[in-house]
């Protein structure tokens, strides 16, 4: 268990007993996420590293935990040592009672009984409080919806509470301010500039902050989630170029088979008078695929099959002005003229 947790409380009205005492009602504590140094803890790792730190409701406000803090003496600041039956008197200046809830905060009646700590607070030297206390890390606590930390505090057992200049929990946790009209005021930092305004202002100032700090924790949310988006399509556009590259593959292993079977065909000489006619002088592997695939069907159309089957030679079922057109051509655009006349010819008697 750990110790010297430091917390932080807010106003509420005080007044002097007969004996010079103060008496005060106060949040000594709240819930929520609070931020310390590793090395507050004596943590592994870096030890000026933030972590988060959650204090859940049902902790902080459970049975045991406030029962804890009553009795418990008030302090100048921390101490180094938790406070025990040897060294109370050392590092008493008072002490607490009925520690109860107040909405998110732990509040209880302060009692102080230093002068020098009285004189403090009067001048506006100290007025925040800081809750000791021990507890246990939970690192596998499941968080609410909208809560992000490190770890959380379980089985907290109070200790002390601190008078301190500053307190972690902020300046809604602290001694109440009493101004000579009779109103209570509140010393409170925003963004870093102190203000002292009514308890109620300050309040509602501090509503307004909490729910600016809801709002971070929703947009923080929300760009999680716009993240994950972008990667999920950034995912689908690599999907989509690997599809495109295996089909452009599948599409060049067919040409690659084609233009294969065209060169084979050609060792024919039936076939190659025919694929001469369709691709000229190129060799199959050079010329355009659709010249190839032109000639493949037209060469499928006639059952010429080359030396994996029967052959068929092109003269057989080509009409004979085709053949002799052909033979007669002498130069290249009788060539090409003939190979026209020779190609529509075979898609005529194929159908």
């Amino acid at each position: 268990m750990k110790h010297f947790f430091a917390l932080d409380a807010v106003f509420s009205q005080r007044k002097k007993t007969p004996q010079g005492f103060l008496s005060v009602p106060c949040r000594i504590a709240r819930t929520g996420v609070q931020e310390y140094y590793r090395r507050e803890f004596g943590l592994d790792g870096n030890p000026n590293e933030v972590i988060k730190v959650y204090r859940p409701p049902d902790e902080v406000f459970a049975t045991d935990a406030l029962a804890s803090f009553d009795g418990v003496p008030i302090t100048n600041d921390h101490p180094r040592e938790l406070v025990t039956a040897d060294n109370w008197k050392k590092y008493a200046i008072g002490h607490v009672s009925n520690p109860r809830r107040d909405g998110d905060y732990v509040a209880a009646d302060l009692l102080f009984t230093d002068k020098t700590a009285i004189d403090a607070i009067e001048r506006g030297e100290k007025g925040e409080l800081s809750g000791g206390y021990e507890f246990e890390f939970d690192f596998e606590y499941q968080y609410p919806q909208g809560v992000a930390a490190d770890t959380a505090q379980t089985t907290i057992r109070g200790n002390h509470v601190a008078l301190v200049r500053k307190g972690r929990a902020g300046p809604t946790v602290r001694v109440s301010d009493h101004s000579p009209e009779g109103k209570h005021l509140m010393k409170i930092a925003i963004d870093g500039i102190p203000f002292e305004m009514e308890e109620q202002a300050a309040a509602a100032v501090e509503k307004l902050i909490g729910q600016v700090g809801d709002s971070s924790q929703k947009l923080a949310a929300a760009d999680q989630e716009i993240a994950s988006l972008k990667k999920e399509v950034a995912d689908l556009k690599a999907k989509s170029s690997d599809e495109a590259l295996e089909q452009r593959a599948t599409e060049l292993a067919a040409e690659k088979t084609d233009r294969s079977r065209l060169a084979e065909l050609a060792k024919d000489a039936a076939a190659g008078s025919v694929i001469k006619a369709v691709i000229g002088d190129k060799k199959a592997e050079d010329a355009d695929i659709s010249a190839v695939r032109t000639a493949l069907r037209v060469l499928d159309a006639q059952g010429v099959k080359g030396k994996q089957g029967q052959q068929k030679k092109a003269t057989d079922t080509q009409p004979d002005n085709f053949g002799k057109a052909f033979t007669q051509a002498n130069d290249a655009e009788k060539t090409v003229s003939a190979r026209d006349s020779y190609i529509n010819g075979f898609e005529r008697s194929a159908k």
